[in-house]
């Protein structure tokens, strides 16, 4: 499990540089790079490339990363700081992979020594943007067929604004108002729009809008673009969709629609998509508190708080959990006053279980943000963690005699769930 303390005196600077395969390819090859952002323990990976369908360690091509490590270190804890070979903490390394053949397949292995990893791996085909693998588990196998990119290849995703995945009626922002567009073919595209369409939970498209053209977008750059967008009247589950279209003839459609999916609640915030992807604790023998905030537009009444345990070791069975809620400095964002605590819940057994702490009467609160954190005693809480949808500043936690900080400042762009 990842523990923030381990770490606290370290912030990481994390910069992208993409560069090109220094080979000169044959007809029928592409140049391939990789470039391996690695989390706050780079030197548990380790990483290699064998001829598609070969076991890990099998014909290997290549290996990357901490050899201590190899393909059976998954899980057994043995790497240290420091390691021959290994990669450094927090940072990006761009391994040149040389010349591919076009439209064969590899195998790519990726092994974590604690089995909880975040780091990635961004592949890249002639510099341009390919196959993206997160090392989240003890080993996990992925096949990469690296293609030649198509001349015009424009493709949606989810734009910048995104920051809740559910709300409540009452503080509803308008949904399905930005998005990016990407350039993922290898000349430039030309006159790109979004069409942003809304569906309710019977299947009606309850608003569509195109945004304003984007004159041109490099090769390997993006844009990002901005329509109205829906406000809900009505608690559903609505899905969202994005197309792009651009004057050339695209040379891949299957990635020029994205869909996500936004529900209007009763009373339910969240962050978080509901899927874990790890877990995130302070670290036993460290008190503090950590968790994230929430604008509040229109006056409501804040009864519970719920959040998902992990719990995996079982050192949690049996220990009180609780959260309090602060206000926020309008400036920083930073947590400032208490303005309440929840009521405490006793953590069982199962792993991976969501528990809701009352706030017996209730807190009253104005339009404002609000930051509501997870009390952490001297057992590690380890609070589930996704990355699928990820706000810079929006997560904060605390302990020792540290002053309050975002999550990602030691390292981890993630929601809390």
């Amino acid at each position: 499990m990842n523990k923030i303390s381990t770490f606290l005196s370290t912030l990481f600077a994390f910069f992208g540089l993409i560069a090109g395969a220094n080979a000169q390819c044959a007809a029928g090859e592409v140049a391939v790079t990789a470039e391996v952002t690695t989390d706050t323990w780079g030197y548990e990976l380790y990483w290699e490339i064998t001829p598609d369908g070969d076991d890990c360690g099998v014909n290997t091509i290549a290996s990357f990363g901490n050899p201590g490590v190899g393909c059976a270190g998954g899980g057994a804890q043995t790497a240290a700081n420091g390691d021959p070979g290994a990669y450094d903490n927090g940072t990006v390394t761009t391994e040149d992979l040389g010349c591919m053949t076009a439209g064969v397949c590899v195998t790519i292995y990726t092994v974590d020594d604690w089995g909880d990893g975040q780091s990635a791996i961004q592949f890249y085909v002639e510099g341009i943007a390919a196959d993206l693998i997160n090392c989240t588990e003890a080993g996990d196998t992925t096949s990469f067929c690296p293609t030649a990119p198509a001349s015009f290849d424009a493709s949606a995703a989810i734009g910048p604004g995104t920051e809740y995945t559910i709300a409540p009626l009452s503080q509803v922002a308008p949904i399905g108002v930005s998005a990016t567009i990407v350039n993922s073919g290898s000349g430039d595209i030309t006159n790109a729009t979004v069409t942003s369409s809304v569906t309710d939970g019977a299947g009606t498209v309850v608003y569509t809008e195109t945004s304003a053209p984007v004159a041109t977008i490099a090769s390997g750059a993006t844009a990002d673009v901005s329509v109205a967008g829906y406000t809900p009247t009505m608690a559903d589950t609505y899905t969202i969709e994005y197309v792009v279209s651009i004057t050339e003839a695209d040379g891949d459609a299957t990635n020029d629609a994205i869909q996500t999916s936004f529900v209007v609640s009763d009373s339910t915030y969240a962050r978080d998509n509901g899927i874990a992807e790890g877990s995130l604790g302070i670290g036993s023998g460290d008190p503090g508190q950590l968790g994230q905030s929430f604008n509040v537009s229109a006056l409501d009444t804040m009864t519970s708080v719920s959040m998902q345990i992990s719990n995996a070791s079982g050192d949690m069975t049996g220990q009180p959990i609780s959260a309090t809620i602060y206000d926020t400095d309008p400036v920083t964002g930073a947590p400032v006053n208490v303005l309440a605590t929840t009521e405490m819940v006793m953590v069982d057994a199962t792993p991976d279980s969501m528990y809701t702490c009352v706030i017996t009467n209730g807190l009253e609160l104005a339009p404002g943000t609000y930051a509501v954190v997870a009390n952490e005693t001297d057992i590690n809480i380890t609070l589930a963690t996704s990355t699928s949808i990820f706000t810079a500043g929006a997560t904060w936690v605390i302990f020792g005699t540290n002053d309050w900080a975002n999550s990602e400042d030691y390292g981890f762009s993630v929601a809390y769930l």
